[in-house]
């Protein structure tokens, strides 16, 4: 994708937005800055992007569109908001950062992890899993790094490790990770996108452009994932703390099992994790569900997992 000379605007300056914008300007884009606060609010945001040439508009939601190539929105900004409607109405194409990430990225090394509960600690155990396996690894989205901050420098054998939110994933188009994971769906946002169904396409949006080349791996317990399989074109891989499965990743008498229908392993006890608690075995399994996909050798996957003492909490959505 070429923005060279392509008059884009960077709704929102958080952390999605300032990592636009420092990504935007190696790219050549004319940038144009929205946000609603004044610019003493923004101060220091600004400071870390003052040397950058752009337009400003700020504490103002009356935007001009005229002249706009592109948008790129901060997730948080719902899809019923005016200057949203105003774009779609104007045939100007709406992104959110995973997605522009997505078609300008030198790699397809691209792991994607969504879910009501548990994105945080999944994702950055899987940062930590490919860094011990020797990937060069770059962990992204909500957990303090915006995705596109990182593209610009990327090689070919990079692996992109994003945490994405529904709120994220909403305005994605041909975004197609190598690998995701959905750790879990329950009601929630829904003032935001409106009803759970429409949460649920949302957050579906992981896996919707995947292909037999791709992995989803899938929480066996949670019933809604466990129905989608006659949606999926990507081979699905199952956890589960309940189940005994046929084939996937399970607890066994306190032991992690994989089976892939050829071999049953025992891989680890359960009480040498040192993150506690069902959730957490959770995000375990569907971490070693991902590191499996990517063809990570057992002792490598278990020595991170002795050793990863989990993040603090964080709000995920």
């Amino acid at each position: 994708m070429d923005l060279y000379g392509k008059k884009v605007l960077v709704l929102g300056l958080g952390i999605t937005g300032v990592s636009a914008v420092k990504s935007l300007n190696l790219l050549g884009a004319k940038i144009v800055v929205n946000d609603n606060k004044s610019k003493d609010k923004l101060q220091e945001t600004l400071k870390s992007i003052e040397d950058i040439p752009m337009e400003l508009q700020l504490n103002n939601n009356d935007i001009d569109l005229n002249g706009i190539d592109l948008v790129i929105k901060s997730p948080g900004i719902p899809p019923n908001s005016n200057i949203i409607k105003k774009a779609i109405e104007k045939d100007v194409e709406v992104l959110t950062d995973i997605e522009l990430a997505y078609r300008i990225l030198p790699t397809d090394n691209i792991i994607a992890i969504t879910g009501t509960n548990g994105k945080t600690t999944s994702t950055i155990l899987t940062g930590e899993i490919l860094r011990e396996a020797g990937f060069t690894t770059h962990v992204v989205g909500n957990v303090g790094t915006g995705i596109l901050e990182k593209i610009v420098d990327a090689n070919e054998s990079d692996v992109f490790v994003v945490e994405a939110s529904s709120f994220q994933l909403e305005h994605t188009s041909i975004f197609k990770p190598k690998i995701a994971l959905i750790t879990n769906v329950t009601p929630d946002h829904l003032d935001w996108h409106g009803s759970f169904e429409n949460y649920l396409k949302s957050k579906f949006k992981i896996f919707s452009n995947q292909d037999s080349r791709d992995y989803l791996v899938l929480n066996y317990d949670d019933k809604i994932l466990r129905d989608l399989e006659s949606k999926v074109k990507s081979n699905i891989i199952y956890f589960s703390v309940k189940e005994k499965l046929n084939k996937g990743i399970y607890v066994d008498n306190d032991y992690i099992i994989v089976d892939d229908q050829i071999n049953r392993k025992k891989l680890m006890s359960i009480k040498e994790l040192k993150i506690l608690g069902r959730h957490n075995l959770e995000n375990a399994l569907g971490c070693i569900g991902i590191a499996l996909a990517m063809g990570i050798h057992d002792d490598i996957i278990v020595k991170t997992l002795k050793s990863f003492n989990g993040v603090e909490h964080r709000i995920e959505f």
